[in-house]
């Protein structure tokens, strides 16, 4: 609340939560599948327990199908990384199984802002290889284009065995 009152915006991680149990990997789950509050429960008493001196907490924890393995879930980002070295050092169980956590990589156009500063330039390590390849324009050419007119390569020209000869005319 003190973060927000002097106007500074609290940025939030998207964590995917994976190894969860399911019907089909644990029969005795079978008629009672974990639920997106049960995981958050675990998440946050793990916090508690190996984590007293955080104050942060799971708000939510986002379970879309029960019958998949994994959930995401969206938390400050001090409470991110205390999840996710808890996680490293094996200290947070469900049911009887490791739950494991990482950042996610699912829609994580606000991570890319961290990096950038802006929603819509690329991270700094991806200009430096388009600079340093050649990529960028549009046009095709430079390492991993599809081959323009200055790509090196003559139409047809690919290297290989020839393409429309038997193997055999080949010499």
């Amino acid at each position: 609340a003190a973060a927000a009152a002097g106007g500074e915006r609290q940025s939030s991680v998207l964590l995917w939560i994976s190894n969860i149990p399911t019907e089909d990997s644990k029969p005795e789950h079978h008629g009672n599948p974990v639920t997106g509050i049960e995981v958050k429960g675990v998440l946050n008493q793990a916090l508690k327990e190996h984590a007293p001196h955080h104050t942060g907490e799971v708000p939510d924890v986002d379970r879309k199908d029960e019958r998949k393995p994994f959930a995401f879930t969206s938390c400050d980002v001090q409470t991110a990384r205390e999840l996710v070295q808890l996680s490293k050092q094996r200290k947070v169980y469900l049911r009887g199984e490791r739950l494991i956590l990482e950042p996610s990589n699912y829609n994580t156009g606000s991570i890319d802002a961290l990096y950038t500063g802006g929603s819509g330039s690329r991270r700094p390590w991806e200009r430096h290889s388009e600079e340093r390849y050649g990529r960028g324009g549009g046009r095709g050419g430079g390492r991993g284009g599809r081959g323009g007119e200055d790509s090196g390569w003559a139409r047809g020209d690919r290297g290989g065995k020839g393409g429309r000869q038997h193997w055999r005319e080949q010499r």
